[in-house]
């Protein structure tokens, strides 16, 4: 739907507005969800190796993203801020290299160094650190992230009997402490105010899931709450 208005925002953006005889500068400031903002700069979403639309980090460090780590950095290493974050001039140079088609049409396509799981034409360019994603959006998708990443977690330390026993304690603690439940009309997700009261309450959620995982893995996971 922004689409036929892409062409008006980037002229603003570009040139400013006259107001009263002067030129001003035009910031404009998005306010949207997770969904959208991939959408809107042609990223393929939280699943690319470049999952963070916001900074160049990788989503995985294994042995295939590698060296892609040890350059941009890691989703992982919470402990360690990103050392840059996207710019618009990453979001300029897509727009003029994808204006024909995504990137699988380019006569040479960008390596994912080059292109940051950009794969198509971003609507304009903007500088990422004023897109500002809408906080019910943000708690409910990193609230579901979260509780399923403690589980999977205790599943690759311990194996599948203790994650079952896990996700059952975490699951009562929910229930118990925390006084939540999820609902069917979600898909058996939480719903608004739930996620918020989980991420205000997650250390009953850590505390649940201690016995069952190693302390550094524990530590990150906290972090991640908290961050």
């Amino acid at each position: 739907m922004i689409g036929p208005w892409a062409g008006d925002l980037q002229e603003l953006l570009d040139h400013g507005l006259l107001v009263g005889g002067t030129l001003r500068a035009v910031r404009l400031f998005l306010g949207v969800d997770l969904a959208f903002f991939s959408a809107f700069l042609g990223h393929k979403g939280a699943s690319a190796r470049y999952s963070c639309p916001w900074c160049p980090v990788v989503a995985r460090s294994g042995e295939a993203n590698e060296a892609l780590a040890l350059e941009c950095g890691s989703i992982h290493a919470v402990a360690v801020a990103p050392t840059q974050l996207r710019s618009r001039k990453q979001l300029k140079d897509a727009i003029l290299a994808y204006e024909t088609g995504p990137n699988a049409s380019l006569p040479i396509p960008r390596t994912p160094a080059e292109h940051l799981s950009i794969e198509s034409c971003p609507l304009f360019d903007i500088y990422p650190c004023q897109i500002g994603t809408a906080p019910l959006h943000l708690t409910l998708g990193v609230t579901q992230v979260l509780l399923r990443l403690g589980i999977e977690a205790t599943y690759a330390a311990l194996g599948r009997a203790s994650s079952v026993v896990a996700a059952t304690a975490n699951g009562r603690a929910l229930l118990d402490e925390v006084r939540v439940r999820p609902v069917a009309y979600r898909g058996d997700g939480f719903e608004g105010r739930d996620s918020h009261r989980i991420a205000e309450r997650s250390h009953v959620v850590c505390d649940a899931l201690a016995p069952y995982l190693p302390a550094n893995q524990l530590e990150a996971l906290r972090g991640a709450w908290v961050t």
